[in-house]
C-alpha cells in the first residue's frame, strides 16, 4: 500500500509542473495516458470501434505519450465513487492538453438532478503542453454519461490530445492567499495619466475556427459579405514584420495593390508593435479588458499568454497597464453564473497575481502603490451583477490592496434611464467612477451639452463623496458594418470631436481619462493606427477611414492626439484648436476622391449608402472666375477617366478669350518643410484642357502659380496658363515645394484651375491622385547640357540601345556598334532634346519605345538628365523615364523613378558641338575578371581590388537585387593595382551588384551584405 501511494505521488509530480504556488486539495483520482495507461481511481471509457462516439487512440506528440480524441469524438472518464462521491459539489479538474490552436476543448460533466454542465475552455495556440485547472461548483458525478462517464472531452472539427487528468474534491479560498509583494515605482502612478481599453479580440489563423471579430468561421475568412468591423487596420504597421504572421482574406487587394491580409491580435509580435506605437506617440497605457465570467478555469503550468506579453511589452516601452473586468451582459446572450464572484476572485488571485505575476511588474498602474483594477458595467440594468455581488467585489479587491474603479452608465448619479435604482451605496463603495459616453452624444454640441448636464455635476458628486472621477472620451464612432446605423455616424472631424471632449474634461479639473478604445474596429472608436484612405482598404468593400470627413490625417494621428489630450489634463494651457500636425510624413495629403457603397441596416431596413473613403472635397468653394461659362469642378464616378479606383475630378467649362477659373477643392493645414513634393495625375481631354492644373494657396498669401522658382518635373512653371499634359492620355506632374521661400509657410488650400489668355472654346480635363509627400527633388529647373549635334550611342551594362531602324520596338541588347545603334542629339526647344535615328525618324516615348517619330512633339522631346559624367536618364514630358528592361524585352518609357535599368552610359562617335560634351569614346571593353571584393559577405565595410592600365575617372554603382540603384561613388582611380574602401553598414542585408564603370572597362561583381 505504501508503495502504491509513493508511485501515485511521484506520478503527480511529473504530471503537474506549476507556474504558480497554488495549494490544491489532496488528489482524489487520476489517470495518465502512457502506454499502457497508468491510473488511480479514474477509468477511461474504452471504445475499440472507430465509428463509436467514445473512440480514442494512443498517440505521441512532441515525444509525450498521450491520448488522441479524433475530431467529432469524445473521451469519457469515470471516477470511482469511493474516491469522488456523487455528493461532492465542488470538484477541481486538472487537465493537461496539447495547446495547438485557438479552438476550444469541449468539457461536459454530470450534475445531480439536472442536465449536464458545460465547462469548455479555449486553447491559446502556444504549441506546448499546458495544464489547466477547471473549477466545478455544481458537480454531481454519477456515471450517467455514455461509457459510464462522469465527464467527457473533445471538439467537433479538430483532434484533441490529452496527457493526464486529475480530480480534486474541494475548492480554493483566494481571499486567504497572501498578497504578492509589489515594486515601489513612482512611475507607475495612475493619477495624471490616461489609458485606453485594450480588447485584443480580433483573431485570425489558418483554420475557420481561428477567426473571430474580424469575421467568423471561414477560411480564407474576412471578405466581402463576411466581415464584422467598421474600420480596417493600418497593415503597414505589421506587414513585412518577421514576427507577425499575416493571414489571407477573401477581400480584393488594397487600393495600393497589396494583399488584404489580417493579423491575430493576441500574437506577441502584434502586441510588441502596438506598445511601441504607444511609446512613439507618447500615450500612457492600456486597460486590458477581461470578459467575465472568468475563473471557471485557469492556466496552471504556463505563462505563455498575451497578458504576460502585454506586461513585457509595456515594461520594454515604458508604458503602463491594468486589468479591467467587463461584467456579463444579457444583451450579449450571457446568463447568470453561479460562481461569477468567486470566479473573479480566483482569476485575480491565482491567474493574475500568482501565475502571471502582473502586479509584481513595475509597469502595472497604481494609485499610491495600490494596483488599479476596474470593473466595467456595474449599475447597468442588463448587466448580470446585482447589488450584493457588486459590493462583495469592491470589498474583495480593497482587501487585496487594490484601487477599484467602477465603469458605470451615463445615468449612474441620477439612477434612471438604463441604470439600476438600488446602486447608490455600490457606487460609493468604489474608489473611482467612470461613466460611459460612447453613443451618448455624436457631435461637439452634444459634447458641450453633456459637460453641462453630466460632467460638472458628476464631478461635484464624486468630490462630495470622496470618489475619484474618470471620464470616458472617444474619437468618433459608427457600427454600420457591425450591427446597424449610418456610416460615419459620429464624425471624427479631423480630431476636433476628440479635442472638444478633452477640453471639456479638463475644465472640470480631472487629471486622468479613459479612451474608448485602443483597438475597437467594430464600432470605429479605435485610436490605434487604422486605414487612412482608399489606398489602405480593400477595393471591393466599404470601410470607414480616418480621412472620410475631408481632413487627411496620418494613420497614427489619433494615437498622437490622444497622447496630447492626456498631457492637456496636467498642463497649464488649453489650446482651442487641434494642436498637432495632421501628419508627420512621409505623406501629408493623398486624395483619389474615392467613395464606396456601404450596405447597412437603418431602422431595420437594408440600405446602400454611398460614403467617402477619401478626403474628397472639404470646404470646397469657387475662388475666382472670369470670362468663362458652364463651369464645374466635380467628383465623378467615371472609371474610364480614373487613374486609381473608379472616381476622379473633372474640370469643365467654356472659355471666351482671356479667361480663368479657380476652384478650391480642399481647405488644408500643412506646414511646408524641406523636400516636400506635390504630385498629381492629369488626363487632358481637349486642347483647351492643356491649360488646367493644380494650384496651392499658402497662409502667407502666396499662390504656387505665381512663384516662378517652383517648376514641374518638365521644367515648366506651375501656372495653369502654361500648357501641361498630352491630349488623350494621363500624365504625372511633380513640383518640389519644399525649398526656398515656401519652407516654413503653410498650405491652406488646394485648387484645380483653368487659365488662358487667348483661346476660346471648351476646356476639359480629369485629375486624380493628388499627393503631398516627402520626395526627392526631380524638378528639371535647368536641364543638364546635352551633346546637341553629336552622334552618340547609349548602353546599359554592356549592351547597346538599338533603333531597329524603326521597323520594330527598340531594344537594349546589341553587343556591336552599327548604324542602328547611333543617334543624333537634336535640340527640341525649351531645354529639351530629341534623338534621331539613322532612318531620319525620332525616338518616340511609348510602351514599347519606337524610332518612328516624324516631327518634334510631346512624344519625341524629352529631358536629358545627367546623373554623372557620361551617365544619363531620359525623362519624357509626362515625367516618366525610359527603361532598358535589362535587355530582356523591348524597351518601355513608363518608369516613375530612376533605377539601374533607367540609367544609361553614353559616348560619342563624332565631335561634340557643345563645350560641355564628353570626350569621345569608341570602344567598350568588358573585363570578366579583375574586380575583386573582400570580405564577401561583408558587414560594415568591403574592399574593392581593381587593376587598370591607365588612370580613369570611374563611377562605382551599387544596385540591389531588383536592379534599383542604391548608392553611387565617383572616384579617380590611378593606374595599376588599387584598393577602394566601400562602406556597407548603411545597406540592409541582402544581395547587391557592384559595378565599376569607366570609358575603358566595365566590371560587375556580386556582393552579399549580412
Amino acid at each position: 500500500m505504501k508503495h502504491s501511494l509513493l508511485l501515485f505521488a511521484c506520478l503527480l509530480s511529473v504530471c503537474i509542473l506549476k507556474a504558480g504556488n497554488i495549494t490544491l486539495p489532496a488528489a482524489s483520482a487520476w489517470i495518465r495516458y502512457t502506454n499502457p495507461i497508468q491510473s488511480g481511481s479514474l477509468t477511461l471509457g474504452l471504445e475499440t470501434n472507430a465509428a463509436g462516439e467514445g473512440y480514442t487512440e494512443i498517440a505521441t506528440v512532441d515525444g509525450v505519450p498521450c491520448r488522441k480524441i479524433p475530431a467529432g469524438k469524445f473521451m469519457y472518464v469515470r471516477a470511482d465513487r469511493a474516491a469522488v462521491p456523487s455528493t461532492a459539489k465542488k470538484v477541481i479538474l486538472s487537465i493537461t492538453y496539447y495547446d495547438n490552436s485557438m479552438n476550444f476543448v469541449w468539457l461536459n460533466y454530470t450534475r445531480a438532478g439536472s442536465n449536464w454542465g458545460g465547462a469548455d475552455f479555449k486553447k491559446s495556440n502556444t504549441g506546448k503542453w499546458i495544464t489547466r485547472l477547471v473549477f466545478l461548483e455544481d458537480a454531481g458525478l454519477d456515471g450517467s454519461m455514455g461509457y459510464g462517464g462522469d465527464i467527457r472531452l473533445g471538439y467537433g472539427s479538430e483532434d484533441t490530445y490529452i496527457k493526464d487528468i486529475t480530480f480534486y474534491v474541494g475548492s480554493l479560498n483566494p481571499s486567504a492567499e497572501p498578497i504578492p509583494a509589489r515594486p515601489n515605482n513612482p512611475g507607475s502612478e495612475f493619477v495624471g495619466k490616461s489609458f485606453a481599453g485594450y480588447q485584443l479580440w480580433h483573431e485570425a489563423g489558418p483554420k475557420p475556427e481561428d477567426w473571430s471579430h474580424w469575421s467568423y468561421d471561414k477560411v480564407p475568412a474576412a471578405g466581402r459579405g463576411n466581415h464584422n468591423t467598421e474600420t480596417f487596420p493600418n497593415l503597414a504597421d505589421y506587414e513585412n514584420n518577421p514576427n507577425i504572421p499575416m493571414y489571407a482574406t477573401n477581400f480584393a487587394n488594397l487600393g495600393n495593390g497589396k494583399p488584404a491580409k489580417l493579423y491575430n491580435s493576441t500574437d506577441k509580435g502584434v502586441i510588441d508593435v502596438q506598445m511601441a506605437l504607444l511609446q512613439r506617440t507618447g500615450f500612457d497605457g492600456v486597460a486590458i479588458q477581461r470578459n467575465a465570467p472568468v475563473g471557471r478555469n485557469i492556466k496552471y503550468t504556463s505563462t505563455d499568454d498575451y497578458y504576460v506579453n502585454i506586461k513585457n511589452a509595456c515594461e520594454a516601452n515604458g508604458r503602463l497597464f491594468y486589468v479591467m473586468y467587463c461584467m456579463p451582459d444579457q444583451n450579449n446572450g450571457e446568463v447568470n453564473s453561479i460562481d461569477l464572484v468567486e470566479g473573479i476572485k480566483r482569476d485575480w488571485v491565482y491567474q493574475m497575481e500568482q501565475i502571471y505575476e502582473l502586479t509584481k511588474s513595475g509597469a502595472y498602474a497604481t494609485v499610491n502603490g495600490k494596483p488599479v483594477v476596474e470593473l466595467w458595467g456595474l449599475g447597468y440594468s442588463t448587466i448580470l451583477v446585482d447589488r450584493l455581488q457588486a459590493l462583495e467585489l469592491a470589498q474583495f479587491f480593497k482587501d487585496r490592496g487594490c484601487y477599484v474603479i467602477a465603469g458605470v452608465p451615463r445615468d449612474w448619479r441620477l439612477r434612471n434611464g438604463g441604470s439600476r435604482t438600488d446602486f447608490e451605496d455600490v457606487y460609493k463603495a468604489y474608489n473611482m467612477i467612470s461613466p460611459w459616453t460612447v453613443g451618448v452624444y455624436n457631435d461637439t454640441t452634444g459634447a458641450d451639452n453633456f459637460r453641462t448636464e453630466s460632467l460638472i455635476p458628476d464631478k461635484q458628486y464624486c468630490d462630495q463623496n470622496g470618489m475619484g472621477f474618470y471620464p470616458v472620451i472617444f474619437p468618433g464612432s459608427a457600427w454600420s458594418q457591425h450591427v446597424h446605423g449610418y456610416p460615419n455616424d459620429t464624425r471624427r472631424l479631423g480630431g476636433k470631436f476628440l479635442w472638444k471632449q478633452a477640453r471639456n474634461i479638463k475644465s472640470v479639473g480631472v487629471k486622468s481619462m479613459y479612451f474608448a478604445m485602443l483597438d475597437e474596429f467594430e464600432e470605429s472608436t479605435n485610436i490605434i493606427s487604422s486605414a487612412v484612405d482608399y489606398f489602405d482598404i480593400p477595393t471591393d468593400q466599404y470601410f470607414g477611414t480616418l480621412s472620410m470627413d475631408g481632413i487627411w490625417t496620418s494613420s497614427d494621428f489619433y494615437l498622437r492626439l490622444a497622447g496630447q489630450a492626456a498631457r492637456l489634463l496636467t498642463s497649464t494651457g488649453t489650446p482651442a484648436d487641434v494642436p498637432i500636425p495632421y501628419s508627420l510624413g512621409p505623406v501629408y495629403y493623398r486624395n483619389s476622391f474615392e467613395s464606396r457603397v456601404a450596405s447597412c441596416i437603418i431602422n431595420e431596413v437594408p440600405q446602400n449608402i454611398i460614403s467617402p473613403v477619401d478626403a474628397c472635397f472639404y470646404k470646397n468653394a469657387l475662388l475666382s472666375s472670369a470670362g468663362v461659362s458652364n463651369t464645374s469642378v466635380a467628383i465623378e464616378n467615371t472609371p474610364a477617366f480614373s487613374r486609381s479606383g473608379v472616381y476622379t475630378v473633372k474640370i469643365n467649362g467654356t472659355a471666351n478669350g482671356t479667361s480663368s477659373y479657380y476652384y478650391k477643392i480642399a481647405e488644408t493645414k500643412i506646414a511646408v518643410k524641406a523636400n516636400m513634393q506635390l504630385s498629381f495625375w492629369k488626363y487632358t481631354v481637349n486642347t483647351q484642357g492643356l491649360n488646367t492644373s493644380v494650384d496651392l494657396t499658402f497662409r502667407s498669401g502666396k499662390v504656387l502659380r505665381n512663384l516662378s522658382a517652383y517648376k514641374d518635373n518638365n521644367g515648366a512653371v506651375m501656372h495653369p496658363n502654361v500648357t501641361r499634359g498630352t491630349v488623350g492620355s494621363w500624365s504625372k506632374f511633380t513640383c518640389q515645394i519644399g525649398k526656398g521661400e515656401l519652407i516654413g509657410d503653410e498650405i491652406t488650400g488646394i485648387s484645380i484651375a483653368y487659365d488662358n489668355a487667348a483661346q476660346t472654346g471648351t476646356f476639359t480635363a480629369y485629375f486624380d491622385d493628388i499627393i503631398i509627400e516627402d520626395a526627392q527633388d526631380t524638378t528639371v529647373t535647368n536641364p543638364s547640357p546635352a551633346p546637341v549635334g553629336s552622334i552618340i550611342y547609349l548602353y546599359h551594362d554592356t549592351l547597346l540601345v538599338c533603333s531597329e531602324n524603326g521597323t520594330q520596338a527598340m531594344n537594349c541588347n546589341r553587343t556591336g556598334l552599327g548604324p542602328w545603334e547611333k543617334f543624333e542629339v537634336v535640340d527640341g526647344g525649351n531645354n529639351t532634346v530629341a534623338l534621331k535615328g539613322n532612318n531620319g525618324l525620332y525616338v518616340k516615348a511609348g510602351n514599347p519605345v519606337f524610332c518612328t517619330g516624324a516631327t518634334l512633339d510631346s512624344t519625341t522631346r524629352f529631358n536629358w538628365i545627367n546623373l554623372s559624367s557620361n551617365t544619363v536618364a531620359l525623362q519624357s514630358l509626362k515625367g516618366l523615364y525610359m527603361c532598358s528592361e535589362n535587355g530582356t524585352q523591348p524597351m518601355n518609357w513608363n518608369r516613375t523613378t530612376i533605377g539601374g535599368w533607367e540609367t544609361f552610359r553614353w559616348g560619342t562617335t563624332s565631335a561634340a558641338r557643345l563645350a560641355q560634351a564628353a570626350p569621345q569614346t569608341t570602344k567598350i571593353t568588358v573585363v570578366k575578371a579583375g574586380l575583386r571584393i573582400y570580405p564577401n559577405p561583408a558587414r560594415e565595410q568591403a574592399t574593392l581590388y581593381y587593376s587598370l592600365p591607365a588612370s580613369v575617372n570611374a563611377l562605382i554603382a551599387i544596385y540591389n537585387a531588383n536592379g534599383v540603384l542604391v548608392k553611387t561613388i565617383r572616384q579617380q582611380i590611378p593606374a595599376g593595382e588599387q584598393r577602394i574602401q566601400l562602406a556597407t553598414d548603411n545597406l540592409v542585408s541582402g544581395i547587391y551588384f557592384v559595378k565599376t564603370i569607366s570609358d575603358i572597362k566595365i566590371d560587375t561583381k556580386k556582393l552579399v551584405v549580412e
